[in-house]
């Protein structure tokens, strides 16, 4: 019989519904939540500012967007970069809850990082001996 291991994964709710500045002001939350704890931290990758520098060119193209297909697509390119490095983030802060020495920890770590929380069932193979 397998045993279930518990394990937290860090997590970002993104869809096409959400609305860009809702995923600007999520994304900025990130951010913050991660230079605050430095600690925590150390070398974000990608960093905190190239994010926000992608974060700002979004916010830009939204606020001028007049609804053409050169705007509307101006905006989907500058959405994808943004939403890849946040992405990349992500994976960034999951390396460091992969090897957190135990789940309290993990979980604190994904607290202090601003992202989704969600918990995973594992199976682990237990050996039979007779």
């Amino acid at each position: 019989m397998a045993a279930l291991n518990r394990r937290s994964q860090a997590t970002l709710s993104v869809s096409k519904s959400v609305k860009t500045c809702d995923f600007i002001i999520s994304v900025r939350t990130i951010i913050l939540c991660v230079g605050n704890n430095s600690t925590i931290f150390k070398t974000p990758t990608p960093s905190l500012v190239y994010i926000a520098d992608t974060l700002s060119n979004l916010e830009t193209a939204n606020i001028t967007n007049s609804g053409s297909e050169s705007c509307m697509a101006d905006l989907n390119l500058k959405y994808d970069t943004a939403l890849k490095a946040v992405k990349d983030l992500l994976s960034y802060v999951q390396t460091i809850v992969d090897n957190a020495e135990d789940e309290i920890t993990a979980t604190s770590i994904i607290n202090a990082s601003g992202f989704g929380l969600t918990d995973i069932a594992t199976k682990i193979k237990v050996s039979f001996v007779l």
